[in-house]
């Protein structure tokens, strides 16, 4: 059993390695046994900093999460069903889990759990890279416990899942392997792509929570696009709803178009693009959509019924601000990226890149000041004077002044 000890101390963060050491000195004579799992030891052993850690506790005590975030300085914020714990250590995040075994009644279904030993918990997991632990123990600090050969997979790039039925128990785990392959840039194995093929079906089958938590943690990746471009290739997308469609869109290579990652409202707006008003609304009900995506997919639809005037070579600049100003610029990035129509496309990346950001230097304030009375006439010189500027019949402090006056003098004529 090899000892990875100075991996941990070269790769954690540093709050995440002090977090670690201290449970471990909390459970020190105790008889629990605790494991950093997952991600994070996969992580350190490819050389990647962790940005969560997940610790395995075998056989608690009754109140033992509790006395652990106390002996580290946490609190727990919320417990689940399933025996998983959050704890929060100032601005770090730890996810605890009894080890447990899973049965699922039926594909797609939430599992039936109970206590188990560390050996049987990591024989549960999705892929074999994310089946590893590392003893947490004063006596065993750091020992590799690796029962199903994750290290030899890393080693070759290679995304396997323990058994057939992987797929089956758990279909999101197809999510999950097409958004590990985009991100650590493995290639998932010959018989774990059979079978992802093979019960891709089952997707269907899953609560539309956790489908849309999926898609969530697809858009957040750092190479979201290549996710979900890689999810339409496969027909992921399609299995879980026809209206999710990504593939017409090219891949994003030019500046501007780079600038979408962490932007989930902009990848978001171009996933459901090319979805028409009733796949919208069948996908909203499919995902049990939030008030966030209900807003995105309203936005899209506006863009989209405004598709000729945004096209019209004759549409002025105030005319194209006026149409989009009240929208979510990530939600006008998504289908600036994603419309195919030059004409359209130009004039969204024109009001992203410069009107948006156009405003008069002269404000209420000092239209106040010069005796314009309180009330519409204040917000109506301020639309002339932006509607100008944008037009480019306004350049300068004096111009906007210069109009200004003009309109107070005819008022008062």
């Amino acid at each position: 059993m090899s000892n990875i000890t100075g991996r941990l101390r070269d790769y954690l963060q540093s709050s995440h390695l002090r977090l670690i050491e201290r449970a471990s000195y909390v459970v020190s004579g105790r008889p629990e046994k605790i494991y950093l799992v997952g991600g994070a030891v996969r992580d350190v052993l490819l050389g990647i900093t962790p940005i969560n850690l997940d610790i395995v506790v075998v056989h608690p005590r009754e109140e033992f999460i509790n006395y652990l975030a106390e002996g580290i300085d946490g609190e727990v914020v919320s417990r689940s069903q399933f025996g998983t714990f959050k704890v929060v250590v100032n601005s770090d995040e730890i996810d605890i889990a009894t080890s447990r075994r899973e049965e699922y009644a039926r594909p797609g279904a939430l599992p039936v759990v109970e206590e188990t030993s560390i050996e049987e918990d990591l024989g549960r997991r999705d892929f074999r890279v994310n089946s590893m632990a590392v003893s947490l123990g004063q006596d065993s600090w750091g020992e590799l416990l690796d029962p199903h050969g994750g290290e030899g997979d890393l080693r070759q790039k290679l995304l396997k899942v323990l058994h057939e039925d992987s797929f089956i128990d758990d279909p999101t785990r197809i999510l999950r392997g097409i958004r590990y392959s985009e991100r650590l840039n493995f290639r998932i194995d010959q018989e774990t792509y059979r079978l992802l093929k093979r019960d891709m079906v089952y997707l269907q089958d899953v609560s539309g929570d956790r489908i849309r938590n999926e898609l969530e943690r697809a858009m957040a990746e750092p190479f979201a696009w290549d996710v979900l471009f890689r999810g339409e290739q496969e027909g992921v997308l399609s299995a879980i709803h026809p209206g999710l469609r990504f593939g017409r869109i090219p891949n994003p290579l030019n500046i501007q178009e780079q600038q979408i990652v962490g932007d989930n409202d902009v990848v978001l707006a171009a996933l459901i693009y090319f979805s028409n008003d009733a796949q919208m609304v069948e996908v909203c009900t499919r995902l049990k959509i939030d008030t966030r995506w209900s807003r995105v997919a309203r936005e899209v639809r506006s863009i989209k019924s405004e598709f000729g005037r945004l096209g019209r070579p004759d549409l002025s600049r105030s005319e194209l601000f006026n149409l989009l100003c009240d929208l979510n610029p990530d939600v006008v990035h998504g289908c600036a990226i994603t419309i195919q129509d030059n004409a359209v496309k130009s004039n969204l990346w024109l009001y992203l890149n410069e009107l948006r950001c156009i405003r008069p230097t002269i404000d209420g304030d000092y239209l106040l000041k010069l005796g314009v009375p309180e009330g519409p006439q204040v917000g109506e010189l301020l639309d002339r004077l932006l509607h100008d500027r944008l037009d480019g019949l306004l350049s300068s402090r004096a111009d906007e002044e210069a109009l200004v006056a003009n309109e107070l003098k005819l008022c008062r004529d």
